[in-house]
This record gives C-alpha cells, sequence and structure tokens, in this order.
C-alpha cells in the first residue's frame, strides 16, 4: 500500500512534459537551451575585448542564454606548425576570448569554448586537414599546446564545456593519432574540470574509429555534432518559402530520431547509446542555412540556389528546428537528451561577408535579419509575425497595377502640362485651368484608364494580393489625381489666380511651365523607380507592406531620382536646370511665381519643389498600394 502510494504521490508532482509541451513557445528548463557561435577571423588589437564583450552582449541583449566562443589558430600544411596568424589573417588574441569569457559568465550565459584551426588562406576545408611524418609530430605538439592554453582560459574564467576539436573529420577517422587524441583528452581532463565534447562534422559523427577513441572515452562528456543534415530535395525546396514549417519539422524529427531517414539521421538513437548505454547528452554546436532557396537542400552550402534570395526557407528551418526540438532538455540522457543549440552564427565583426551571418537589425537576405528576428522572438516570447510573401500570381497582379499607377500619372501629368501651356497662350477653351485639369481633351487618360480596368482583369483574378495593392478604380483615382495636386503644392490653391499668361509676362509663364514640367518628371521618376524596386523585392521574399516600404520608398540605385529631382553632385538635376535656366536667368521674381512655396532664390524653390513631389510620391503609394507611411 506504501509503494502504491509512493507511486501516486510521484505522478502527482512529476510534470506531464507531453501536456505541457508547446512546440511554438520556449520553455526554459524543457526545451535545450539557445545560444550562438561567436567567431571572429580577425585580430582588432588592443580594441579586441571591448569588441568581444561587446558580441557577447549582443547575444545576451537578444535573450540568448547560451554562447559558443571560438578562438582561431592557423596551421600550416606543409609542416603542420600551428601559430595566430597565416601572415595574412590574424585570429583573437587569448586576452580577446578570456574578455569574452568573463563578460559572458558574469551575465550568467552557458559558454562553451570550441577552439578551431584553420589552414593557411582557408585553402582548404578544416576537415580535410591530416599529417603523417615529422608534420605530424609538429601539429600534434602544437594542438596540445594550444589546447592547453584554452583549457587553461576556460578553467580560470569558469567556462561550463570545451570541445577538444571541431570538424577535424579526417585526422579523427585515421587510426594513426589515436594515441595523440587519448594523451590530450587525458591532459584536457586534468586541466579542465569542466564538461569536455568534440564537435563532429554532421557526416561523420557516426565514424567508427571517432566512436571508439572520442565518443566512448570517459573522459569525454557530450556528443557535439555540426548539424547540417539535408532537409530536403531540391524540388521540395524549389520556390520562395518552400519548404514549409510543417515539412521541416518532420525532418528534424527524422535527424533526431530516424536512423532510416537517410543522410545520418538519428543523432539523438545513436547518442543515447553510447557509455555503454547510458548515453551523452547532444549539443547542435553548429546548425545554420543561408537566405537563398534552396538551402535547406545543403545548409552547409552557400551554392545550393546562391542566385535566388528566400529569407522564408531559411526562417522556416529555425522555426521548424525549434519545434522539433521541444522538450528535448527535458528527457533522460539514456533516452536522447539535446541539451543545447547553438547556431552558426552571430554576426559580430570579423565574421561580416559569411553567408550565415546573423543580425537582427540587418538586412532579410545580407544579415538573415529575418530569420534573426525569430530566433530572438522565440526565446524572448514574442515571434514575430513571419509575414506573407506573394506567390507569382499575385506579384504579377501587383507589378501590373503599380505599372498601371506610374503610366495613368505620367499621361494625366501630360495633360496637366497642356492645360498650362495653353493657358499662358490663351487658347484654353475648357473653361478654367482647374476644370481643364480633369477635362482628358483628347481621350488618352480614359484609355490609360480602360488599361488599368483590364490589367486588374487580366493579371489579378486568379490570386489578388494581401498587400502591395488595391483596386483599379483606386489606382486610376490616385494617378489621376497627382499631378494636379502636385500643381497646387507648388502653385497654391487656386491655380487660376496664380499662373501668369504670356502676354503679361512671357519670362514668368516660362518658368511655370518649366517648372512644373520638370516636377512631373521628377514624380514620374520616382514612381518608376518605386516599382522596378518592388518588383525586385516582391521576388526576392519581401513579406509585408511596411518591410516593402521600407525598401523601397526612395529607392534609387540607378540615380535616375537624384538626375531628374535632387542630385548631389557637380551636375545640377532636372529641377535645377529648370529654375535657373528658366527663372533665376531671366529674372523672375520667384516668390510672386510660384506663392506656395515663397522661395526668395533658386536652391529654396528647389527645396520646396523636390519635397512636393516626395510627398506627393509618398501619399500616391499610400493610396495606390494601401501603405501606411508618414508622409513628412
Amino acid at each position: 500500500m506504501a509503494v502504491v502510494l509512493l507511486f501516486l504521490a510521484t505522478l502527482a508532482t512529476t510534470p506531464d512534459i507531453n501536456a505541457r509541451a508547446d512546440p511554438a513557445v520556449y520553455e526554459a528548463g524543457l526545451d535545450p537551451v539557445v545560444g550562438f557561435n561567436l567567431v571572429s577571423w580577425a585580430n582588432f588589437g588592443g580594441n579586441g575585448a571591448l569588441v568581444w564583450e561587446n558580441a557577447v552582449q549582443d547575444v545576451y541583449d537578444h535573450g540568448f542564454r547560451a554562447v559558443s566562443i571560438g578562438p582561431v589558430r592557423f596551421v600550416d600544411l606543409a609542416t603542420g606548425a600551428i601559430r595566430l596568424s597565416d601572415g595574412t589573417t590574424t585570429g583573437p588574441d587569448n586576452a580577446h576570448i578570456a574578455a569574452a569569457i568573463a563578460r559572458a559568465e558574469s551575465l550568467g550565459m552557458s559558454v562553451t569554448l570550441n577552439p578551431f584551426v584553420e589552414p593557411d588562406g582557408f585553402s582548404i576545408w578544416r576537415g580535410q586537414i591530416n599529417f603523417s611524418g615529422a608534420a605530424d609530430t609538429q601539429f600534434w605538439s602544437d594542438y596540445r599546446a594550444y589546447l592547453l592554453e584554452m583549457a587553461a582560459l576556460a578553467e580560470a574564467g569558469g567556462v561550463e564545456q570545451m570541445t577538444v576539436g571541431t570538424e577535424l573529420r579526417d585526422i579523427v577517422r585515421d587510426p594513426a593519432h589515436n594515441a595523440d587524441w587519448n594523451s590530450l583528452i587525458t591532459q584536457l581532463d586534468g586541466a579542465f574540470s569542466g564538461r569536455l565534447g568534440y564537435a563532429s562534422n554532421w557526416d561523420n559523427y557516426r565514424d567508427a574509429n571517432l566512436t571508439a577513441t572520442i565518443w566512448e572515452n570517459p573522459a569525454i562528456d557530450f556528443l557535439g555534432v555540426d548539424t547540417y543534415m539535408p532537409l530536403a530535395t531540391s524540388a521540395e525546396a524549389n520556390g520562395l518559402g518552400n519548404p514549409d514549417v510543417a515539412f521541416l519539422t518532420a525532418a528534424w524529427n527524422s535527424v533526431f530520431d530516424d536512423p532510416a531517414g537517410g543522410f545520418n539521421h538519428g543523432v539523438l538513437l545513436f547518442a543515447s547509446r553510447r557509455k555503454g548505454g547510458l548515453g551523452m547528452p547532444y549539443f547542435i554546436t553548429e546548425h545554420g542555412t543561408i537566405a537563398y532557396d534552396k538551402t535547406t537542400t545543403a545548409p552547409f552550402s552557400t551554392s545550393p540556389s546562391h542566385g535566388s534570395p528566400d529569407p522564408h526557407e531559411q526562417r522556416n528551418d529555425y522555426d521548424a528546428l525549434m519545434r522539433a526540438a521541444d522538450h528535448r532538455a527535458a528527457v533522460a540522457v539514456a533516452d536522447g537528451r539535446l541539451e543545447q543549440i547553438h547556431i552558426w552564427q552571430w554576426g559580430m565583426p570579423g565574421a561580416d561577408g559569411s553567408l550565415w551571418f546573423l543580425d537582427p537589425e540587418g538586412d532579410d537576405v545580407a544579415q538573415g535579419a529575418k530569420a534573426a528576428r525569430f530566433l530572438t522572438g522565440f526565446v524572448t516570447g514574442s515571434v514575430p509575425d513571419p509575414g506573407n510573401p506573394q506567390n507569382k500570381d499575385q506579384q504579377r497582379c501587383i507589378n501590373a497595377l503599380n505599372k498601371d499607377l506610374a503610366k495613368v500619372t505620367k499621361v494625366q501629368g501630360r495633360e496637366v502640362l497642356r492645360c498650362l501651356k495653353d493657358f499662358a497662350r490663351g487658347t484654353l477653351t475648357a473653361g478654367t485651368v482647374e476644370t481643364c485639369l480633369n477635362a482628358d481633351r483628347k481621350g488618352k487618360v480614359g484609355r490609360a484608364r480602360a488599361r488599368t480596368e483590364r490589367d486588374q482583369t487580366r493579371a489579378c483574378s486568379a490570386s489578388f494580393p494581401d498587400f502591395a495593392a488595391t483596386t483599379a478604380a483606386t489606382v486610376n483615382h490616385t494617378a489621376e489625381a497627382g499631378p494636379g495636386a502636385l500643381l497646387h503644392a507648388v502653385l497654391g490653391a487656386t491655380l487660376d489666380s496664380v499662373l501668369v499668361t504670356a502676354d503679361v509676362d512671357g519670362s514668368a509663364a516660362g518658368c511655370q511651365q518649366a517648372v512644373a514640367s520638370s516636377t512631373q518628371r521628377c514624380l514620374d521618376a520616382r514612381l518608376d523607380e518605386f516599382r522596378r524596386c518592388k518588383k525586385i523585392a516582391l521576388k526576392n521574399g519581401v513579406d509585408s507592406a511596411t518591410s516593402l516600404a521600407s525598401a523601397c520608398i526612395g529607392a534609387d540605385p540607378r540615380g535616375r531620382v537624384a538626375k531628374r529631382c535632387d542630385s548631389t553632385d557637380a551636375v545640377p538635376d532636372g529641377i535645377r536646370k529648370s529654375i535657373d535656366r528658366n527663372c533665376v536667368a531671366r529674372m523672375v521674381d520667384l516668390a510672386a511665381t510660384f506663392p506656395a512655396c515663397n522661395s526668395p532664390d533658386g536652391e529654396t524653390l528647389h527645396a520646396c519643389l523636390a519635397l512636393a513631389a516626395r510627398l506627393q510620391t509618398c501619399s500616391a503609394l499610400n493610396q495606390a498600394d494601401g501603405l501606411a507611411q508618414t508622409c513628412n
């Protein structure tokens, strides 16, 4: 009876892990600790300690409570000698690494020290390094000294874990090095009181010699794998946002649990069988993908489809990893415990240029910001909306309507300028200038409007966009109103009272027409460049109106907006040219001629006109594209 009561009491006090599991929510103590690798292939001299301290602080400030710190040394492939510098690249000083350790420990982070050895000039992958003869003797002498230096730093700093190597595939496969491994591990075990492990490459962790020499060594406490197994085929990963999170979650579960899943899957089962069935905790010592299409087919590679950005696939991978890892830190080691996940890699100085570089404040593609924001949100409990990249049909609709916005605006702009010209000549036959603006005297605006309607039917019927588009009617209304609104912004509310006829003052009339024309061309250039940027951004996976506006309002990669609107180089832009040639050179009173701007000189008038065109662009895009930008 006492046994039964004890059993019932145990049930009452033991948490039901499965019942509490929520794969989308990070639960400290149940889910693996998530952290980042910090590695820098640079030496910052006297500023090095501060650079590393700041990098650790940055990781912590974004919610991560584990960090893997990577010292770097270089090896001469001919002699086996290991040095801090290969003559071109220099790794961080020991003092820099010690400063990083101290900052991390002061913050209460779990610290892993993960020493790297790179070939001089990065001439081959480190996993291909191997030696024999005199070079082998030199290598092991230097490697032992290097690792013992690192062990001393780790011990002095209170580091929790240290690896005895990372991705030295050919060396750990070669039985000729077994005695050196055993001797080194014994020395490290005596010098470092924390846990020892090894960071194996994903395709090598089950190697028989590695298993016998390192995993089954009594001094090795954790099984580290740089976990870059392929997760999808090329067909499954093809296209923006593919594979989805559900597909990748299943793939990650296979990586953890299913040895029959291919590509060296079943890591946790393998780890659970080590040490005579007592098991070893599994650390994902590295995992990363890049923000390009098909990255999940070969997470270790930069080349699956490097030409096609896909930050959504990268984000989906990290989302799926966290879901598949749910509560795997709460099980017994003998049942397969995933203890820590170290993402490759945080965007610290000296790691720039790596496609795996992650910075939540950076660009979605160049710095993997979408994926980084997900990871930050996951560990802090505020996962950002993943957004909704538009499919090809939706992109086709958006691009068609934007092209029509620019076209109708240009056609209407020419109508407005024709009204000004006729008014100045005294040949206006459609009543006032105000009525002329919308009279469409030759029907050209109507034909452009009809094309917008046709384009909506043709391009938008299959799948209407989730953002960045409204309707043909809204596009047409916005485009028709734009040129007139721009003209009022620079001349005033009532055009008929401020426009000048040629018989009264030919210079002022010519000035008004020329400036109105150059300002309209500025508006046209801004809309055209936004449209071009938007087309590329949508193809690259921009997924919300906010991110689209941020990427493309004001974009000018070809310099066309600067040429038309506001050049900063020695060649004046179109608006400045028209002011100088048609107004200033003819001694026109600028304040009286453009009363809405009330500008005493050409440069002040230019600023007013360029601003008016920019504000009208912003307003038009808010209306026609459903954006919500502040136009000021």
